[in-house]
């Protein structure tokens, strides 16, 4: 595959996969939304303690990456603050990595999926290892990432939020930080396909739906009002 397919097109494909593979799990197979998926579902994404602060470390950094380059060049600049960063991150990603190993093994262990679901569950597992395998192994070869990632991999991950992928950016990198876009996209791509879309997709439901509680109540208040008028208006008429 040429540099130009996995750095540019594949970023808009894993999204519109992961977008269209969540709408057609939701319509397709509603039965999928039963409580005990839900709750499978919320066990894959949970896991141990150990998972869940590990992986929110190293989400929360990767946003921070995308959001506050600036600070963080800033931050880097006073030699202590750097590595305190860098050990904090690199502690994060191990952690993450232990706690998948502990979820992998009793999800794979225990699974009631079929041969398809195995197989699906077990690729994203597969993939999710690679994510963060390939993470830490970048992090070890090549030192103060938070400097170096804000001034490559910064510009190249708004490039693809703003849908004009700058392929330019990672193409020159080295082998660990393609496999590890790469394997990240793979990997978001992938959940549609696993235990965890259920879960994902009841999220979603339930933040939608508290995101519009205020809009609901509105038009309850309006309907209301509108009932009340017509119905004085009706009264008026019969007074008439």
């Amino acid at each position: 595959m040429n540099s130009d397919f996995l750095f540019k097109s594949w970023p808009l494909w894993a999204v519109v996969l992961f977008g269209v593979g969540l709408a057609a799990r939701s319509v397709w197979k509603p039965s999928l939304r039963m409580r005990a998926h839900v709750f499978e579902g919320w066990d894959l994404a949970c896991g141990s303690k150990l998972w869940r602060w590990g992986l929110l470390a190293v989400l929360l950094g990767h946003l921070a990456g995308l959001l506050f380059p600036r600070e963080i060049l800033l931050w880097d600049r006073v030699p202590l603050r750097l590595y305190s960063l860098e050990a904090v991150a690199f502690a994060s990603g191990l952690a993450a990595l232990a706690g998948w190993a502990i979820s992998a093994w009793r999800h794979l262990g225990r699974s009631a999926d079929g041969v398809a679901g195995q197989i699906t569950n077990t690729i994203f597992l597969a993939l999710l290892f690679c994510t963060l395998a390939s993470g830490l192994l970048m992090a070890a070869s090549y030192r103060w990432g938070s400097s170096w990632g804000v001034l490559t991999l910064t510009p190249y991950a708004r490039s693809v939020i703003r849908g004009d992928a700058a392929a330019g950016l990672p193409a020159g990198m080295p082998f660990l930080v393609r496999l590890h876009i790469f394997s990240a996209l793979a990997t978001l791509a992938m959940v549609p396909l696993t235990r965890l879309a259920p879960a994902l997709i009841a999220a979603i439901g339930g933040g939608a739906a508290w995101a519009l509680r205020p809009l609901g109540n509105s038009l309850k208040a309006v309907d209301s009002l509108t009932g009340k008028l017509i119905s004085k208006t009706c009264i008026w008429r019969d007074e008439e």
